[in-house]
């Protein structure tokens, strides 16, 4: 799934990925050992051991939800009944605050062990069943199975006790004084086709639900049957038709914290902008994900003639004694796109671009392990590949040091200077990357020549007199000529023979972006740099 930060995260991923065969220090070999042995486990919700209770206080716990004949500004019901410590009520209307959004109907709302605690009153269980909108909007429907919370503790409880009275939640406590066995919400189904306007949208979720929350980290999270199906005829140059589709979506122990920020945010785009940096503030290490373990299952898009799938992606994250991200594993990843010139103006595009290339359809994978030193602040990647079937492989081994650090302040501030500022802290521990032609490198030459009026071959020897003149211009600049004629001849080799293109960088001590700017330092051997092409 991952890896899925997209700034200062990719920046890093470029620059730092992987290590040597073996780990290159002992808390390395720890790691890849806990990623090794580790098994991806179904993650489930556990089965709920709740049983309904009576306190013998449900009359005052109504009294004080105004929930017993009284004024309530919020909920009205058509008639309801209690027992055994619970309370029913049918037919039920939910006014929105403020008047801000549309008004529910419940066909009931079912409260167990309604009970008094020093918060104010609170329940074992809610749940809302068949829920629908009061004045629907001609061309638009929504309906929801149910929505239900288990067992909350108090401070949970206070709060959807304030909403339930009707009033604005006062003195809420902090989401990480949260607590609750279960959060769901199931067969919620939208459809919209307003009658005055031309397209249509409908959507559908089967089960999002949240269990074992404390501490703000949930134990699991579940999302499953996303189904969204859109039809937008004026959408631009051309219409837009298409469904996506996701079987499911899982993961362990999220780290939950960043949904009070957002809550707090609203629809302030000032507060909203600082998501980022909140999220990343969260974070134990570079390679943290906020959670333990994702499993996403049967993702797919189909759009205006193009289509893009992948089965499944996966991703887990070892942890040391104090709660530190320190391994983290993919398994690799396999996605499609392919094209239907006929469905659509994206499909007939992208298949234009494939014959091109004389490709009918392209299939990438892509493949990680990482690991982070608390001790050391060096994070490693190994093993990361990026490839595609029939094109390319991409891999990327290395370390940096000081890269959590670098990544907060990277994102804390909306200034790019004292953003870029931050790098400044950045040591890289080694480097390599190789990049395998799989005939891709032959087919874009073929296509630019083309294009050009010429054959492959004189595009190529081109390319090479554009190297050869670089390496006299880089005699003028200071630099070590030995890097440059070592970098000028692999790539050279690899435009004309094709190959494995790997470049290394091994120095004895970690490098500054300092030391990486200085001409002077840029040597072969102090770099311990070397280029080549087999």
């Amino acid at each position: 799934m991952k890896h899925f930060m997209i700034g200062a995260s990719a920046l890093a991923l470029l620059a730092a990925c992987g290590a040597d065969d073996e780990p290159k220090d002992k808390a390395g070999a720890a790691v890849e050992k806990s990623l090794k042995s580790g098994k991806f486990e179904e993650i489930e919700l556990p089965k709920l051991k709740f049983k309904a209770k009576d306190y013998g206080q449900t009359a005052e716990v109504l009294a004080a939800l105004k929930l017993d004949g009284e004024a309530n500004e919020l909920i009205s019901f058509a008639d309801t009944s209690s027992a055994d410590g619970g309370a029913v009520f049918n037919n039920v209307e939910i006014k929105p605050q403020n008047e801000d959004g549309p008004a529910l109907i419940a066909k009931a709302m079912t409260f167990d062990g309604l009970n008094m605690t020093d918060a104010g009153p609170s329940f074992d269980r809610l749940v809302l069943s068949e829920l629908s909108m009061v004045d629907e909007e001609e061309g638009v429907n929504l309906s929801i199975g149910d929505v239900s919370i288990v067992e909350p503790n108090e401070a949970a409880s206070a709060f959807f006790a304030s909403l339930i009275r009707g009033e604005e939640p006062e003195d809420v406590a902090p989401f990480s004084e949260w607590a609750f066995d279960r959060l769901s919400l199931s067969n919620l189904s939208l459809a919209a086709a307003p009658k005055d306007e031309e397209g249509a949208i409908s959507a559908s979720i089967g089960e999002l639900a949240i269990g074992s929350l404390v501490d703000s980290v949930a134990g699991q999270t579940l999302f499953s049957d996303l189904k969204i199906d859109f039809d937008i005829p004026d959408s631009g140059d051309f219409p837009i038709k298409g469904s996506m589709k996701l079987d499911s979506l899982s993961m362990s122990n999220l780290q939950a914290a960043f949904l009070e920020t957002f809550a707090e945010a609203g629809s302030d785009p000032d507060k909203l902008a600082q998501l980022n940096s909140a999220l990343m503030g969260s974070y134990t290490s570079p390679i943290d994900q906020g959670f333990d373990q994702s499993v996403m299952k049967g993702l797919s898009l189909d759009l205006s003639g193009l289509s893009f799938s992948m089965p499944k992606a996966a991703t887990k994250v070892v942890r040391n004694k104090d709660g530190i991200a320190t391994g983290l594993v993919s398994p690799k990843t396999v996605f499609k796109l392919s094209a239907d010139a006929e469905a659509g103006e994206l499909g007939a595009q992208l298949a234009q671009g494939l014959a091109m290339l004389d490709y009918t359809d392209l299939e990438f994978g892509i493949e990680a392990k990482a690991s982070y030193d608390p001790e050391t602040k060096e994070t490693r990647y190994t093993d990361y590949v990026i490839d595609m079937k029939d094109g390319f492989s991409l891999s990327f081994n290395g370390g940096m040091l000081n890269l959590l650090d670098v990544m907060k302040q990277a994102s804390s501030s909306d200034n790019p200077e004292t953003s870029m500022a931050a790098f400044g802290d950045l040591k890289l521990s080694d480097m390599e990357i190789s990049l395998e032609d799989k005939s891709l490198l032959d087919r874009g030459f073929k296509v630019a020549a083309q294009m050009q009026g010429m054959e492959a071959s004189q595009l190529k020897s081109m390319a090479s007199g554009i190297l050869a003149m670089g390496t006299m211009q880089a005699s003028q600049s200071g630099v070590d000529m030995e890097l440059v004629n070592q970098t000028v001849n692999a790539l050279t080799s690899f435009i004309e023979d094709s190959g494995t293109l790997t470049i290394k960088l091994d120095p004895d001590a970690p490098l500054s972006m300092a030391d990486l700017e200085n001409p002077e330092s840029m040597t072969v051997e102090a770099l311990g740099f070397s280029a080549e092409t087999k």
